[in-house]
């Protein structure tokens, strides 16, 4: 830490609040800078050091946000999350209550995003103290229903600080609070993809998609890249592939290339999608550059020859970092597209025919390695035309595929191009 006292410490918050630099304000209340406090100041039953009171002597409704950032830095340097995010919550709190109040409020948004990202991380540490002290079990309190994790807390408290953002009537050259709608908006989507509770934001996400007054390259680019990369994993989810791809390459274009995790995390889910979507595949020194070659150059390489068996072992391999990543459901789907390839092999080599054998479809399996019967070979059948990769349909009692070679009138490919699925 760069002060050798706490008195130190709060006078160059106070000169930036002074100044109302929100920014330089933020990082010095921020968690990561306020670990060391407790060790600097004993406090001996104290709940305000005396210099908070010169410190917010210019803007006196951020007094109770600097005290309870005092008193968290004691409790987050011995470890106690959970006394921690409580002080955290006290200073969202009091921060929000004062920043309703600003009506040119731009200013504030570095405080707002500093007291946000760190009320989320406190969160997750609580939750994860939370759990180790009941054994995993459910936390009930003395009246016997069931109290509310931290997270859940907190995603409350986020959500509450929303509107204030978003619904600030202000212009945006006049110090709108509306500037601190996206830095906001991407803690919200952390904490909800982090507790599974995606349903939570959609409807914070849908003004700044409808024509925002702040315009997307107006917002800084780190909040740019990120709500980027959260929107496409939204898109993921409902499965407008073409819309995730676009957010993630986008992502990929403005994130700084000294952010090699960052990088990691945009093409982690970008190769798969790209992948899907029938476009070039990354260089096999690429993903090396990246950790990523493990993970994916065999399945690149599997899809292209349409090896079904290699697809398949490709994704079981990496089973668990597929699903820690959140990316399993689309290697999974990948592997349909092995299936897919390799039938319109088959045709290829049946000389484009209007039917396909089924027999034919499990000789082709079994030179990938991979045994399956008629009866299963059907299934597979049927759900590649479910999904849009085949077109026909399946002659059960004959053991056959009747392709569909025409679509409105006009020749077709009975396998339509991956980018048009």
């Amino acid at each position: 830490m760069a002060h050798d006292s706490v008195e130190l410490y709060l006078s160059e918050v106070g000169r930036h609040l002074k100044a109302f630099d929100g920014d330089a304000a933020g990082r010095l209340l921020s968690l990561s800078y306020t670990d060391q406090l407790g060790t600097l100041w004993d406090q001996s039953g104290q709940t305000s050091h005396p210099g908070c009171d010169a410190a917010c002597s210019s803007v006196p409704g951020l007094k109770p946000v600097l005290e309870a950032v005092l008193r968290r830095g004691k409790y987050s340097q011995q470890r106690q999350w959970e006394d921690a995010f409580q002080q955290q919550m006290d200073a969202f709190d009091a921060f929000t209550k004062f920043f309703r109040q600003q009506d040119q409020g731009q200013w504030c948004v570095g405080l707002l995003r500093a007291l946000s990202r760190d009320l989320r991380i406190l969160a997750l540490r609580a939750d994860e103290e939370t759990e180790l002290e009941v054994g995993g079990g459910d936390d009930d309190d003395e009246a016997g229903g069931s109290k509310q994790k931290p997270t859940q807390q907190a995603g409350s408290k986020l959500l509450q600080a929303y509107p204030i953002c978003n619904n600030d009537r202000s212009a945006k050259e006049d110090g709108s609070r509306k500037w601190g709608t996206l830095p906001l908006l991407n803690q919200i989507l952390k904490l909800c993809f982090a507790i599974d509770q995606v349903q939570l934001v959609r409807g914070c996400i849908q003004p700044i998609e409808q024509g925002y007054e702040i315009t997307m390259e107006e917002w800084c680019k780190a909040d740019r890249v990120t709500y980027k990369f959260y929107s496409a994993r939204i898109h993921i989810l409902d499965e407008k592939f073409k819309l995730a791809e676009e957010c993630l390459s986008y992502a990929l274009r403005h994130c700084h290339k000294a952010s090699t995790d960052n990088v990691q995390k945009i093409m982690v889910f970008l190769v798969p999608l790209r992948l899907m979507l029938g476009k070039a595949p990354p260089s096999e020194a690429l993903l090396l550059r990246h950790g990523l070659h493990e993970v994916f150059w065999k399945l690149i390489q599997a899809l292209g020859s349409g090896d079904v068996q290699q697809a398949v072992q490709a994704v079981r391999l990496n089973e668990a970092f597929l699903m820690e990543q959140s990316i399993y459901l689309l290697a999974v789907k990948l592997r349909g597209l092995a299936y897919r390839n390799l039938f319109r092999k088959v045709w290829l080599i049946r000389g484009r025919s209007s039917q396909l054998h089924i027999d034919d479809l499990v000789t082709g399996l079994r030179c990938t390695g991979k045994e399956a019967d008629a009866e299963e070979v059907e299934c597979i059948v049927q759900s590649l035309i479910s999904a849009g990769m085949m077109r026909g349909k399946v002659i059960e009692h004959r053991h056959l595929v009747v392709l569909q070679m025409k679509v409105a009138g006009q020749p077709a490919d009975p396998f339509p191009p991956v980018g048009q699925l």
